[in-house]
């Protein structure tokens, strides 16, 4: 079929046929393509003009370019006109509308009406795999044949298939166009279903008079055997006849049990067959009706018994009687030759066996008696699966694959089978493709997924039980990656309902000219395209029919990312839906801008759906079409929360659906901003903007892209400020505005819908109150009923103002006197608290107006005017606004305190946000202060009280109390330690002689003051010791014991110890530490001399139990304490640390670390996943610690996976880490091509730039101003597009900038020059060969010649008329065809050079002519080796009398004949004959005529014909 319809005389003689009718005039001697074009054109053309019969996507290039896919296509729609929708359907339901139906809808609709009611019908592929649907309707269309099919069950479906397929035949005359293993088949082609059953509307059936109900076809011999045959009641008779093998009658009874049955019995006396033929006998009529003629072959002796038809694994038992006691063997021989021998049981006369298949196919029993096969043997045993399979996806597609995709292959079981099912992969090389499985038990469906890595045909195997099933093997075609950037994605791609609307998005990215989308499946669907006006389409398609559909998306003839898509569309029955009603999506929609960072809410209500208890599935997809993960939470019944936080810039796209139906006005895009991109900046944002004065500021948006603007600017009293909001037409915007009042302005900025963070503004006044300071108040602190005095300083007096206020509110009175330089006010507080003074001037508060002023109460009788305040001030940088109840005050210093000893507090104000803070100490003397800053949000404040007493401590932050404050402290005397001597009552002190200090842990801090007749004291921190003397005092001496600082640790655990012995000098053994892990020997721990005085040591532990330590000096136990070493580990104290776990680059080496010493026994398994595979290394360092090394081949996001453990492996903190690899920033990897240095004016031109192996940054380009800017689009990741249109005169030059994160790339512009080309210049006209390329220095002559022609470089036309012309060496033109092709502006040109020589070829295009191409014709074969028979050689010849003549050519080689008439004109044809060629030729005009004859181009001597032509010859001549 792909040859046969190529010339288009097959094609058009089948379709006179089928319809009956004639065509009229076409080519019936096809020699060259365009011939054959015409024909098939002549063809398609009467179909859709004539028939009426719609043709999509077929042409006559398609056919006669032997595309096979498209030609079934065509056949297919004259199946379904001429075989379905042409037919005379009977039984219309009176009262049923004409509508105009599809087809398969009439056929379908036909057949539901055939069968009983409540049998399911929706297609015309799974529905018929059980043999139920194929036996009822052979049972409506023949009621008396009672196949009592309500009986049958879906296992025996080949067996129930079979039945009805042969009586259909037998009694219907259906043909059977497709076996019964075709029609179970999950796969089956659901054309051929349909052609088979379009059969049954124009069967007619003869009911029978009766049938055979009972019949032995393997009778034994000497034994009765009986044939049941049933009437349509008793007025009907068979009559009988029975041959037996020697061809003479046998004798047999009847007996007539009822009325309507007889029972035919005989005896066969002989081996052999036995012919039966009955024919019933309608005793009324006389008429006779003949049943099919039975064949019994009657056996000797032993006779088999068994079921001929089981399944895999399922168990057959075998016997064998009427063995005369002879020796009875049996072999089984599977499909694949194997014999298996089976073991036989003797019972009574009854040989007995049993037999499990293993393969699924035939198999032969064969059953010996005395070494002879017995009659009938082989006895052929037929063994299927279990489960049957419909396979389909796209992993099995043959076209459209891409090297990387992911593909998937589904398989779904009829039921549940052991054996296995299996995918294997086989790519070019021919080596195993890795295929991934996965099986859903509940539905039975099994997944498989595998890459393709090169380009190339594979196959692809599906078997089960080790057998092909389906169409396996399949051809796959995986082609290179796509270059096309259009994206699809949506619910309609996945899956959907039949007779609802499939919804998908596609973004065109540009690509909205080249994308065409078709579908293919089950019921004709059209695909309705929604143009969003933005480069992306919402398209919909509604599958009247369930069953797998292939959606084809292509842009440029190829398929783009993930195309074609394979959906399965199931029927409302099979997903239990009674009904689906819309859902709604809330919180976001299409119009809706989104700030990056920033989370997004939204809501999807199903409450209309909630019976169906399906919820539904939301997907989001950044700009790179990566998914987004999506929080989501059932608020109530129906009602869905999600939540998603875009994490980059630019288009994400939203998808909701409801069991893959789409929700409404789903799927849609929205835009997300990154606020981070607009700039606010100028002198109106501060720090110096002044009321009264116009001032502005600059809104820069050029990052964030195209949108509207709002911009508001209010202050906390008055309405807002007028704006003048200016846009700049470059992504920029200038705002002008007067501030009427001084004070705090909040900006608040929404763009494209999205507001950026608020924008404080402090507003000035429009005086300068800078001048105005105020002195006193250093030390905020009075004394209730002290008289305090505070210094202003100003110039202009009259217009200052001071203000007092109590604690309680009211203004305190005050001795305000004039100076020189200002004020001096002087007043008494009387209440306790907190006193503000408030500064103006022309009431405009002066600069950190208004001041605060703390009144204490006396501190006790002792306090005097002397009394002395210390203070200081520390300012603490932090985020957020200052709040002083989160300020932690701690530390020895908050007492009691010991004087003149130094001490310290600590403040953390990590949580507290931005501000200052203010310390001060107020006692009865002078408190020296030291303020450290520890540079992580805390200070350390250190003082020395001086003299006993009560001090108070104030901590101020942002001018507030801390919590705490003011804090009374408490100084006392040193204290005067009393000694007791040692163990006697002497009232001598003993001396301190040695000290140890252990620091197993550094954990907790206490102090140890040790006093003795030395003054000796010692701080200690985190120490346990012991004094050989018992002279000392201890505080907080329990928080130091070792078990309690390290109680638990695992095996592994690697411990540091360091021990610091003072001033001690040993005097025997010195210091040591004993460990006794439990074992019978002890060890010592081997220290080491650091530094002066202090030991250390390394412990790990290494045996599970409990390990003490002993510290001994000088032979004196100091101290005992234990661990508890236990078994196991814990991920969690794994450490990792390192850049390579967050960056890396391209390449290079990337590292990291990661340390298992307290993680306790285990191993480290690690994995690094991203676009590509990295070399990794691994160091181990022998310490429980080790240096990971690895190098990433390709940038991209790369996962490290990390676990430590046993057997079972948990992850360490933090893994998976994800680290980003890129290139080093380079520019000078960066390279330019497809850059045409000569541009034509006004003429869209482009170029690539290819910054794929160096670091992702931004890209412009930019020409000087007066011309169109640049377009850069990234056609593929970091690979651009620059496309511009150039302006100018000719012989300018033009120079275009390349930036590339703001450097001039290459440090140079890129030099363009203009040339001036003609908007239409036909000169432009390329002449090439047959392939594309140029054209060759000759040519064969007499052989047809394609040559191809391109106009594309002449210019825009809106009507293009292209006409050839061929001039051959006599300056006479010759035939020649010209034919369009796919690709736009293609021709190709078709003619025939006769004679060797020069031919001139000329192209007009709407009537210009094109520059002259010469081309060469060479002599082919030898013309000398031709052998001319019969030529004519008559003078005169009569008008149109045709003469005769053979020419001989198999000694001449390669060429063909050809004949050229110098004079008058002929008519000459060819034909073939026993190697020799019949030329026929006829003049066709009169007066003189010369006709040369030619081969391979050159002339043959001997074919040349002179002849005068006459309009009749008499006989005298």
């Amino acid at each position: 079929m792909e040859t046969d319809f190529e010339e288009g005389l097959k094609l058009i003689k089948l379709i006179e046929v089928l319809s009956g009718k004639r065509i009229g005039r076409y080519s019936k001697r096809v020699a060259f393509r365009s011939q054959k074009l015409e024909n098939v054109s002549l063809a398609l053309k009467f179909l859709e003009e004539e028939e009426k019969i719609k043709i999509v996507n077929v042409d006559s290039s398609a056919i006669v370019d032997r595309n096979l896919k498209l030609i079934l296509g065509l056949v297919w729609k004259l199946i379904l006109h001429y075989s379905i929708s042409k037919q005379i359907w009977d039984e219309r339901i009176s009262g049923e509308e004409e509508v105009e139906r599809t087809p398969k809808q009439k056929l379908m609709a036909w057949i539901k009406r055939k069968l009983p009611l409540g049998l399911p019908l929706n297609n015309f592929t799974s529905d018929w795999n059980d043999g139920v649907l194929l036996g009822a309707l052979v049972s409506a269309c023949a009621p008396d044949l009672e196949l009592d099919w309500q009986t049958w069950i879906p296992t025996e479906a080949l067996q129930s298939t079979r039945n009805a397929m042969q009586l259909a035949n037998d009694y219907l005359n259906i043909t059977p166009l497709l076996t019964p293993e075709e029609l179970i088949s999950p796969a089956v082609d659901e054309k051929s279903v349909m052609t088979y059953l379009s059969q049954f509307p124009q069967a007619r059936y003869r009911a029978p008079l009766g049938r055979v109900v009972l019949f032995d076809a393997s009778p034994v011999v000497g034994r009765s055997t009986k044939i049941s045959v049933e009437t349509v009641d008793s007025s009907v008779v068979p009559d009988i006849s029975i041959i037996g093998p020697s061809h003479a009658p046998v004798v047999y009874n009847v007996n007539k049990p009822t009325l309507t049955t007889h029972d035919i019995t005989y005896h066969p006396e002989e081996a052999g067959d036995y012919n039966i033929r009955i024919s019933l006998r309608e005793l009324s009529s006389g008429n006779s009706f003949y049943l099919n003629a039975m064949k019994a072959q009657a056996s000797e002796g032993a006779r088999i018994v068994y079921n001929n038809h089981v399944h895999i694994g399922e168990k057959v038992e075998i016997e064998v009687d009427n063995t005369n006691h002879n020796a009875i063997e049996i072999m089984v021989e599977d499909p694949r030759g194997q014999e298996i021998i089976l073991p036989i049981v003797l019972m009574g006369s009854t040989h007995r066996t049993e037999f499990v298949p293993r393969r699924v196919g035939v198999h032969h029993i064969n059953v010996f008696q005395n070494k002879h096969h017995i009659a009938g043997s082989p006895f052929q045993l037929d063994v299927e699966s279990l489960a049957l399979f419909n396979v389909w996806g796209r992993g099995l597609m043959e076209e459209g694959i891409r090297v990387g995709d992911e593909v998937i292959i589904h398989a779904d079981a009829t039921e549940s089978g052991k054996l296995p099912l299996s995918v294997r992969v086989f790519p070019p090389s021919n080596c195993s493709l890795p295929v991934s499985h996965s099986v859903d038990e509940t539905k039975l469906h099994h997944q498989f997924r595998y890459v393709p890595t090169v380009e190339g045909i594979y196959m692809v195997e599906v078997k089960y039980a080790d057998e092909h099933i389906g169409m396996s093997p399949y051809k796959v075609s995986v082609g290179g990656s796509s270059k096309s950037s259009a994206y699809a994605f949506g619910p309609g791609l996945e899956g959907g309902i039949a007779t609802l609307p499939a919804v998908f998005f596609v973004q065109t990215n540009g690509e909205t000219d080249q994308l065409s989308f078709s579908i293919e499946g089950p019921a004709k669907t059209e695909v309705i395209t929604k143009d969003n006006g933005d480069g992306s389409a919402i398209l919909q398609y509604i599958p009247e029919v369930e069953g797998i559909y292939s959606l084809n998306i292509l842009t440029h003839g190829q398929h783009i990312k993930g195309s074609p898509f394979i959906v399965m569309i199931d029927s409302v029955e099979s997903k239990n839906l009674p009904f689906l009603q819309t859902a709604y999506l809330d919180g976001i929609h299409p119009s809706t801008s989104l700030a990056k960072g920033r989370p997004v809410h939204f809501t999807v209500n199903t409450r209309k759906n909630e019976d169906v208890g399906l919820e539904p599935v939301v997907k989001v997809l950044d700009s790179c079409y990566n998914f987004v993960p999506v929080d989501v939470s059932k608020l109530e019944p129906g009602i869905y929360s999600y939540k998603f936080t875009p994490e980059t810039s630019g288009r994400h796209y939203i998808s909701a659906a409801v069991g893959n139906i789409a929700v409404e006005n789903t799927p849609f895009m929205v835009r997300v901003l990154d606020t981070e991109k607009i700039h606010v900046f100028g002198p109106g944002i501060g720090p110096d903007v002044r009321c009264q004065q116009p001032t502005h500021f600059f809104i820069d948006a050029k990052g964030a892209g195209p949108g509207e603007i709002e911009v508001s600017l209010c202050d906390r009293e008055g309405p807002a400020v007028n704006l003048d909001v200016l846009d700049n037409d470059d992504g920029s915007f200038t705002v002008k505005y007067t501030a009427p009042r001084p004070g705090s302005y909040q900006l608040n900025i929404i763009f494209a819908g999205v507001e950026i963070p608020k924008i404080e503004i402090n507003v000035k006044p429009q005086i300068d109150v800078s001048g105005i300071r105020v002195e006193g108040l250093e030390n905020a602190v009075v004394t209730v009923n002290c008289e305090k005095e505070v210094h202003v300083f100003t110039v202009d007096g009259e217009n200052t103002r001071v203000v007092i206020r109590s604690p309680s509110g009211r203004v305190v009175e005050a001795l305000i006197e004039p100076t020189f330089t200002g004020f001096r006010v002087r007043f008494t507080p009387s209440e306790i608290g907190d006193y503000t003074i408030d500064v103006t001037y022309q009431d405009i508060p002066i600069e950190a107006s208004p001041f605060h002023l703390h009144s204490l109460p006396f501190l006790n009788d002792a306090l005097t005017n002397d009394d002395v305040i210390a203070e200081t001030e520390y300012v603490v940088n932090a985020s957020g606004p200052a709040q002083a109840n989160l300020v932690v005050v701690s530390g020895p210093g908050l007492g009691p305190v010991t004087v003149s000893k130094r001490t310290h507090i600590l403040i953390d104000a990590t949580r507290a946000g931005f501000g200052n803070i203010d310390l001060f100490v107020d006692g009865p003397s002078k408190t020296p202060i030291q303020c450290i800053d520890n540079h992580d949000g805390t200070c350390s404040m250190f003082y020395v009280p001086l003299i006993p007493g009560v001090y108070y401590l104030r901590v101020l932050f942002d001018d507030c109390h801390v919590p705490g404050s003011p804090f009374e402290i408490l100084a006392e005397s040193a204290p005067t330690t009393s000694i007791s001597s040692t163990p006697s009552s002497s009232s001598t002190c003993s001396a301190l002689q040695s000290l140890c200090i252990c620091a197993l842990s550094i954990h907790c801090l206490f102090f140890v003051f040790i006093c003795g007749n030395y003054g000796y004291e010692h701080f200690v921190g985190g120490f346990f010791f012991h004094f050989r003397y018992y002279i000392f005092e201890l505080k907080n001496y329990q928080c130091c014991e070792l078990q309690k600082v390290v109680e638990n640790v695992l095996i592994g655990h690697r411990k540091d110890i360091a021990i610091d012995i003072g001033e001690l000098v040993a005097e025997q053994d010195g210091l040591e530490v004993i460990i006794d892990d439990g074992s019978r020997h002890n060890y010592l721990l081997k220290l080491t001399l650091g530094r002066p005085n202090i030991y250390t040591g390394t412990w790990i532990a290494q045996k599970p139990g409990k390990t003490k330590f002993s510290i001994f000096f000088d032979g004196n136990l100091v101290r005992e304490n234990q661990i508890v070493i236990h078994r196991g580990h814990d991920a969690s104290k794994c450490r990792i640390y390192g850049d390579g776990l967050e960056r890396a680059f391209v390449h290079e080496t990337a590292e990291f670390y990661i340390d298992t010493q307290d993680a306790g026994e285990g191993t480290i398994a690690m994995a690094i996943k991203g676009p590509s595979e990295s070399k990794t290394s691994i160091t181990d360092h022998s310490n429980g610690s080790c240096k990971v090394e690895y190098i990433p081949l390709t940038p991209g996001l790369y996962e490290i996976h990390i676990a430590f453990g046993g057997e079972k492996k948990d992850p360490i903190p933090g893994s998976p880490f994800i680290a980003v690899a890129d290139y080093r920033f380079d520019p000078s990897k960066i390279t330019i091509s497809e850059l045409n240095e000569r541009i034509k004016v006004d003429t869209p031109t482009s170029f690539i730039v290819d910054a794929s192996k160096t670091s992702a940054k931004p890209l412009d380009a930019c020409l000087k101003v007066g011309h169109q800017q640049p377009i850069v689009e990234e056609i593929e990741p970091r690979i651009y597009r620059i496309t511009f249109i150039p302006s100018g005169k000719v012989g300018d030059e033009l120079n275009l900038d390349l930036l590339y994160d703001g450097q001039l790339l290459h440090n140079r512009p890129v030099r363009l020059k203009f040339v001036l080309v003609p908007k239409f210049d036909p000169n432009q006209i390329v002449l090439l060969d047959s392939l594309g390329g140029p054209l060759p220095s000759s040519f064969d002559s007499s052989l047809p010649t394609q040559l191809t022609v391109d106009l594309r470089n002449i210019g825009k036309l809106e009507k293009l008329k292209v006409v050839p012309e061929v001039k051959g060496p006599d300056g006479k033109l010759r035939n020649s065809f010209l034919y369009e092709t796919d690709k736009r502006g293609i021709y190709f040109l078709e003619y025939l050079p006769d004679v060797a020589g020069s031919y001139i070829i000329t192209v007009f295009v709407n009537g210009h002519i094109s520059k002259s191409f010469y081309l060469h014709a060479k002599v082919t074969g030898d013309a000398e080796k031709c052998i001319v028979k019969d030529l004519p050689k008559q003078q005169y010849w009569e008008i149109n009398q045709t003469k005769k003549f053979l020419i001989d050519t198999s000694k001449a080689g390669r060429g063909a004949l050809n004949f050229l008439s110098k004079k008058g004109e002929v008519v000459i044809t060819t034909k073939s004959e026993n190697n020799e060629t019949v030329v026929t030729i006829t003049p066709t005009t009169l007066g003189h005529h010369e006709v040369d004859t030619f081969f391979g181009g050159k002339q043959i001597s001997s074919g040349t014909m002179i002849f005068e032509v006459l309009d009749f010859i008499c006989n005298f001549i």
